[in-house]
């Protein structure tokens, strides 16, 4: 063992902004932690490089930071991560999403509940009216939702139980069940609203008809107006080196280009890591595997080792039946919207057709066919940030969905050219000034390409793992380990595939405590309180 990696309590697997939340907690409480990273940049999915121009700072996945505004273990780390390690948020405290439509219509989820409703008036006033009333049933759940959301996950059966026995919580059970698209249909009347609802409600990676989602459209669209939506000043990636800065503030290590090869388990304990050098490291206390556990279980453990159900668990883990495909760009101007400066000054556009249009989308990539008309997230962050471009210019997301493997056998490098020209023809359609000499750079990152920069993001998919119900809660990642730990002593999991699932949610906190209950050290942190109630 290298003399330089000796003395570490924790080893971690990974980089990404979970394991590295999950380390800055340790680190704060006196821990020492080391956290060895495959690539050469740290924070998985919450990263920011130069892809296209000198000087233009792309987010290459996760560019607004919603859900972890919500985290009460979060919030605990938050203001020293801002006072002492350089994370800083900028809110859209207005305009938060446009939705934008091909005949200039728009429609804005504004931060103001009422301002939101004002704008879905003027073209439905009984959609107006919906909307407000199910913000109201998410003010009475979202105690419950934050409890649950951000501490190990219980069987739903509790809740099922208690809502069963009314009425209103009968009801409530069978919107549950229902799939986003059932839900905006039967709540909803006015095509634009639906189409906008229903778009911004799959963006977890799931598909309109999927079954027992009913209850996202209580939780994640009422969650924008109580947290907002947020970007890291500088690009999604400070908020990983703000928190890097501060476990190497309390002494510990972060290691990039430095894959893990194995995992070294030792009479039912896991003791180390070995490097894909052949470098063998040992920790004093824990080991924290941040890698999928396809790859966990699968390829860095001896099968042999392992127990039956954790083997079926990690063999039978789904990716994600809907892969995501990126594409960046450096403008010399920022797009301007059909729909009017309004929607434009958002800076943050879902741009689609109507319900119909969502659905044949889908519908495609389920098929293995290249989208024929994409519906489109693009996002321009140098508007509300201008230290994400050189002085005047912009940076240019656009984000969407296509399928991993293609059915006629055509390789996505082959056709690299040609999808991020469709990719372009179509956020034209939406925009009036995004012509070629408009254009300094691009960067076209298929699903292929996605799942080759991280192989974590096994297929394409960005979320962690199949967002599904047979796959969340209990289930996640797999049924009987869904605790944050492994099956053998002293062996932790980290990262999306755990509950909540995907998205910046910053639940390696959750690993954290967890981790911190077992060193007997929880009532000393500043954690203490939320774990206890």
């Amino acid at each position: 063992m290298m003399a330089e990696y000796k003395g570490y309590d924790v080893i971690i697997a990974g980089a990404g902004h979970n394991a590295l939340t999950c380390g800055a907690m340790l680190a704060k409480m006196g821990v020492k932690v080391i956290l060895f990273e495959r690539n050469a940049w740290i924070g998985g999915g919450a990263v920011t490089r130069e892809i296209t121009a000198p000087g233009f700072k792309n987010d290459t996945h996760s560019w607004g930071h919603l859900w972890i505004h919500s985290n009460p273990i979060f919030k605990l780390l938050k203001p020293e991560l801002e006072e002492k390690w350089g994370l800083k948020y900028i809110y859209s405290d207005n305009g938060m999403i446009g939705g934008a439509f091909q005949d200039g219509t728009g429609l804005i989820i504004h931060r103001s509940l009422e301002k939101t409703c004002e704008g879905f008036a003027k073209v439905s006033k009984k959609d107006a009216k919906r909307y407000k009333e199910i913000y109201e049933y998410w003010k009475e759940v979202r105690d419950g939702f934050i409890r649950h959301w951000w501490n190990p996950p219980e069987p739903e059966s509790m809740s099922v139980a208690a809502l069963e026995q009314t009425q209103e919580g009968r009801l409530m059970l069978r919107t549950q069940l229902l799939s986003c698209k059932d839900f905006v249909e039967e709540n909803f009347e006015n095509p634009y609203i639906r189409a906008f609802l229903l778009f911004f409600s799959l963006a977890p990676n799931i598909k309109p008809d999927q079954e027992n989602l009913g209850n996202i459209f209580f939780i994640m669209i009422p969650h924008l107006h109580d947290y907002g939506e947020s970007i890291a000043q500088g690009g999604s990636g400070e908020l990983s080196h703000s928190l890097a800065r501060m476990i190497e503030g309390y002494g510990g290590r972060i290691v990039p280009s430095a894959p893990v090869k194995k995992f070294i388990i030792k009479n039912g304990a896991a003791v180390g890591v070995e490097l894909e050098n052949g470098t063998e490291v040992y920790a004093n206390k824990a080991v924290v595997t941040a890698v999928d556990p396809k790859h966990t279980y699968l390829e860095m453990i001896d099968k042999g080792l392992l127990p039956e159900d954790v083997v079926i668990g990690a063999e039978h883990f789904r990716p994600g039946k809907i892969p995501c495909s990126n594409s960046y760009w450096a403008l010399h101007n920022h797009p301007i919207l059909k729909s009017g400066p309004e929607v434009t000054n958002t800076g943050y556009w879902r741009c689609m057709g109507f319900v119909e249009d969502i659905v044949d989308h889908w519908s495609e990539i389920e098929r293995g066919l290249v989208p024929t008309n994409p519906c489109i997230n693009v996002d321009c962050a140098s508007m509300k940030d201008p230290t994400r471009a050189p002085a005047g210019k912009h940076t240019l997301i656009i984000y969407t969905f296509a399928p991993y493997k293609l059915r006629d056998g055509t390789d996505w490098d082959d056709i690299e050219k040609e999808w991020g020209d469709r990719l372009l023809n179509t956020f034209r359609k939406y925009a009036i000034n995004m012509t070629d000499d408009n254009i300094i750079a691009r960067y076209i990152n298929t699903p292929k390409k996605i799942a080759i920069d991280n192989p974590c993001m096994l297929d394409g998919a960005n979320m962690g793992g199949e967002m599904a119900k047979y796959q969340m809660g209990i289930f996640r990642p797999f049924a009987g380990w869904c605790h944050y730990r492994g099956p053998f002593k002293n062996f932790y999991h980290v990262g999306p595939w755990n509950h909540p699932g995907g998205g910046v949610t910053g639940m390696g906190g959750i690993t954290a405590i967890e981790i911190m209950k077992d060193f007997k050290i929880l009532k000393k942190s500043p954690w203490a309180e939320w774990a206890e109630d």
